[in-house]
């Protein structure tokens, strides 16, 4: 038997801006000491396409659609496991020689986004939603009244009528499922969206991010470029400051994508 470790996940949630958002605390499980074949078989789950997204933004802004976002609470562990799964008791309680068995999903398993994405799936079907064809976006949605995307636990709805958003809405919280509606589509995957009635236009920005990675980087002082990189080519300098062990490269470099 393969008894996976547990900890607590600890996460401050932010908007695009870099304001809090929530607090979170998540109970998960070491994916990484599973065993392919034993506790983990398939593991892929598709995330919709950012072309998706901004071709949609861009078809709500022309038609005039009502958009609304939702967040699925704890949404990992609406979906049930198959594999048989055990994972050590969570910090906090205590008792001897027992060890957990999953009935559903959890964070930190490496099939969880499979498992959660297939069970929204299922869920979003039964409430009237199909995807359009084999060939559009896997995580495009649309009814007869309402377009739904989906990246993970996050999604975003269109319609022409904002009623017609708020029953899809019920629908699913009624296959069971608990959602979060926010209050706008001002921000969504850390990405401002800025709308302009008056010309139609549509501004994506992520002002809280871009800071991040300026503190990130210690380059808060330097003055601005007109190119991403140096135009020209770069020589050795002897006489500059010495390589820093402490800078995260990997980090740094994940954060641009």
């Amino acid at each position: 038997m393969n008894v996976l470790p547990s900890t607590w996940a600890l996460k401050l949630l932010r908007y695009p801006d870099g304001s809090v958002r929530k607090y979170k605390a998540r109970f998960c499980a070491g994916g990484h000491r599973q065993i392919e074949g034993v506790d983990s078989f398939e593991t892929f789950a598709p995330v919709v396409n950012w072309k998706t997204v901004r071709l949609l933004l861009i078809l709500s802004q022309v038609l005039g659609l009502a958009s609304q976002q939702v967040d699925y609470t704890a949404a990992f562990v609406h979906a049930p496991i198959e594999e048989e799964v055990y994972v050590q008791m969570p910090r906090g309680f205590s008792e001897p020689g027992k060890v957990l068995k999953l009935k559903r999903s959890l964070y930190g398993l490496k099939q969880s986004p499979r498992k959660f994405f297939h069970y929204l799936k299922g869920n979003l079907e039964s409430c009237g939603f199909r995807n359009p064809s084999p060939d559009t976006d896997p995580c495009l949605f649309v009814s007869d009244k309402v377009v739904y995307v989906v990246y993970v636990d996050d999604t975003l709805l269109w319609s022409p009528k904002s009623e017609w958003i708020e029953e899809a809405v019920s629908q699913l919280t009624a296959a069971g499922m608990t959602l979060e509606v926010e209050e706008s589509v001002a921000g969504f995957l850390g990405v401002h969206i800025e709308r302009n009635q008056k010309d139609g236009s549509i501004k994506l920005t992520q002002k809280g991010l871009t800071r991040r990675i300026i503190s990130a980087l210690g380059i808060e002082h330097e003055p601005a470029v007109h190119t991403p990189a140096t135009s020209i080519t770069l020589t050795k300098d002897l006489d500059g400051d010495p390589l820093d062990g402490s800078f995260n490269y990997a980090s740094d470099i994940g954060m641009l994508g």
